[in-house]
């Protein structure tokens, strides 16, 4: 399927918008699971592939009258890939980011507690109420 349907060679205009819905309208329903399933084999998680999914179906709704003579099919599984790895890239500098906060922030606590908690606990190893005194 081209996205011929989805634009004409004149310049568009309001009376020409409704005709071309119809056309992408069924083509999302018949190519949507489709195109989940590619792209979870990426992201390997369905609200993931979904949202890679929708993100690329609507870039190439909104631009459709930059798009002429363009088969629509391997476009949108080129783009669904190209969406998928980006979105694994972020993901991953994410998660190492995270992980590099988690550790310097391991790393800037209390010596004592990193060394085996001995700091806090031995402070805490008299009676209750000796420590509420102030005689530990």
């Amino acid at each position: 399927m081209s996205i011929l349907p989805l634009h004409s060679s004149s310049t568009p205009n309001a009376a020409q918008e409704p005709d071309r819905w119809p056309a992408f309208e069924s083509f999302v329903r018949e190519q949507y699971a489709g195109l989940c399933a590619y792209a979870y084999r990426y992201v390997s998680a369905r609200e993931a592939a979904e949202e890679v999914v929708q993100d690329v179906l609507l870039r190439v709704w909104l631009r459709r009258n930059q798009m002429e003579q363009i088969e629509l099919l391997p476009y949108v599984y080129r783009s669904i890939a190209h969406a998928a790895i980006s979105r694994m890239r972020t993901d991953r500098a994410i998660r190492t980011r995270n992980a590099r906060l988690q550790l310097e922030v391991a790393e800037t606590q209390e010596p004592a507690c990193a060394a085996g908690g001995n700091g806090f606990r031995s402070s805490m190893s008299g009676e209750p109420s000796s420590f509420w005194r102030g005689n530990t």
